[in-house]
């Protein structure tokens, strides 16, 4: 997933959650925000300071002007910077607004939903506010371009995935609760109670405590520290088997499983197409004879997902630097409101089966959104 932008204050630095911004604006009537992503074009750019005041959505202040920058509440506890397209309130008092690189963004809010304003803007902003979508799709493609320069210069590896994950495990746990419902019907029909169940990519836990009350024996392994400390400190896994290893050295080597559930994007994780086979060979390792891998993974979801990489890919071989087809970033918040970029390998469907029978196994075929294979 690709997080277009992150609000945080200026002093001190931490994210911006919409019940902090309406404590501030209650007040103090003005706060200063800094922008982080590529959401606005051309301004404010990534890192700008922008000065916020609070809005009065009963109509005692100005009347918003087209152009303008208001924040506003989004999903969950998360706020974002919209600009202003048609301030008059349509039917139901709805506000047209939109995110300036995204075009498919245009929606109309309630003037209740906005938090502050950036106050009139100058005569450029408001012609783009008003030749939407089509300086949108100009501001969507510069930003595709800043952002993937600055993937590259990040030099992006297999720690800046074990980055995310520490940072986002106190979280995790309650956006992924359990196993998609075709991952336990698949394991009920192709395991029996008490066959011995290995968990590659286990994060805190839920799908570990999930299939071990189906009535499997399942072992966990993630390489994030902070994700087992999470998941050890669930009730369920007291006594589990919970194992710090990275999946290309598993340190299972006592152990034989009847069967591996990879969960969704563990092998994408892995840069280099060496290393991928390595992980798949050393978890057939694991795996009894006749017994079998369930994997979740990436693949191109279309036309414009391929162009992402191709970009990637042209900008990192104009740089001299080591890059496969496929390679591209994910995005997400730190807990003082910054972007980070995370590395992600997106696979054709004819590349995944490519490196799991050249790890050595057979039978490889599409069960659902998964991809099943067997150790023969």
């Amino acid at each position: 997933m690709r997080i277009r932008q992150a609000i945080r204050l200026h002093n001190p630095p931490s994210l911006v959650t919409p019940g902090l911004a309406r404590l501030l604006l209650r007040r103090l009537g003005r706060i200063e925000v800094v922008c982080n992503g590529h959401a606005w074009w051309p301004w404010p750019s990534h890192g700008a300071v922008l000065a916020l005041d609070r809005f009065d959505a009963d109509g005692r202040g100005p009347e918003l002007r087209v152009g303008e920058l208001v924040l506003v509440q989004a999903e969950g506890r998360q706020v974002e910077l919209v600009r202003v397209l048609d301030p008059a309130r349509g039917p139901g008092g709805r506000i047209e607004v939109a995110e300036d690189a995204v075009p498919g963004s245009r929606r109309r809010i309630l003037a209740g939903e906005i938090l502050a304003r950036s106050g009139p803007r100058p005569r450029l902003e408001r012609l783009k506010a008003r030749c939407f979508p089509l300086s949108s799709r100009l501001a969507g493609l510069g930003a595709l371009v800043r952002e993937t320069r600055e993937a590259v210069s990040a030099e992006l590896g297999a720690e800046s995935v074990l980055a995310k994950y520490d940072a986002q495990a106190a979280d995790y746990g309650r956006m992924f609760q359990d196993p998609p419902s075709g991952v336990k019907r698949f394991l009920e029909t192709a395991l029996e109670k008490g066959g011995r169940l290995l968990v590659a990519g286990c994060g805190t836990g839920p799908d570990v405590a999930a299939l071990a009350g189906m009535g499997f024996e399942v072992a966990g392994l993630d390489a994030s520290i902070e994700m087992l400390r999470h998941a050890r400190a669930r009730p369920s896994l007291q006594t589990a088997r919970l194992v710090a290893s990275d999946i290309r050295w598993p340190g299972l080597a006592s152990r034989r499983f009847s069967w591996i559930y990879m969960t969704p994007d563990v092998l994408n994780f892995i840069p280099r197409r060496s290393e991928r086979i390595r992980a798949l060979r050393a978890l057939r390792e694991l795996v009894v004879p006749g017994g079998g891998l369930l994997l979740g993974s990436r693949s191109f979801s279309g036309v414009r997902e391929r162009m992402r990489c191709l970009l990637n890919y042209l900008v990192r071989r104009s740089c001299r630097r080591f890059v496969e087809w496929g390679d591209w970033y994910t995005t997400y918040v730190t807990a003082d409101g910054r972007i980070q970029h995370s590395f992600i390998h997106i696979f054709s469907q004819r590349a995944l089966r490519s490196e799991i029978e050249a790890a050595g196994w057979s039978g490889v075929r599409r069960t659902g959104d998964h991809v099943e294979a067997f150790n023969t």
